[in-house]
């Protein structure tokens, strides 16, 4: 069975806003300079052909005060939506060990479904990890 690993992260509000719906010649620093006109921006991160951003704050507030200002307002002739930014999923860690971990990982990148006598092999691994368990 998997155990999830929460952080306190998860629990709290972000400080980080994420923004849609950008001009698709906008900037990085005409994208800072929007945003920093009325708030201080600790740092931004444009993904310009995606048409998406973030922008860091210091604080959770000024985050919050910068969605409900910044919420379907313009830039140049764009709608943009604005909200704040996801906080991070949690990890799933699996009950097994690193060799078996690193086994799964060979399985999903070589295909062993397609070939059977790798998929022997790969069996024949799993159970001798297991036993050194």
């Amino acid at each position: 069975m998997a155990e999830i690993i929460t952080s306190p992260a998860t629990t709290t509000i972000p400080s980080r806003i994420f923004v849609r719906g950008l001009p698709p010649s906008i900037t990085d620093d005409d994208f800072q300079g929007h945003f920093a006109k009325r708030y201080n921006v600790t740092d931004t991160k444009l993904l310009a052909k995606r048409r998406i951003g973030y922008v860091g704050f210091k604080t959770a507030e000024d985050a919050l005060s910068a969605v409900k200002y910044f919420n379907k307002s313009f830039i140049r002739m764009s709608k943009i939506a604005v909200e704040l930014a996801d906080n991070v999923s949690p990890r799933i860690v699996l009950p097994y060990s690193p060799l078996l971990r690193l086994l799964f990982v060979l399985v999903e990148l070589y295909g062993a479904s397609r070939n059977s006598s790798y998929r022997n092999k790969v069996h024949h691994i799993s159970k001798e990890c297991r036993n050194v368990q």
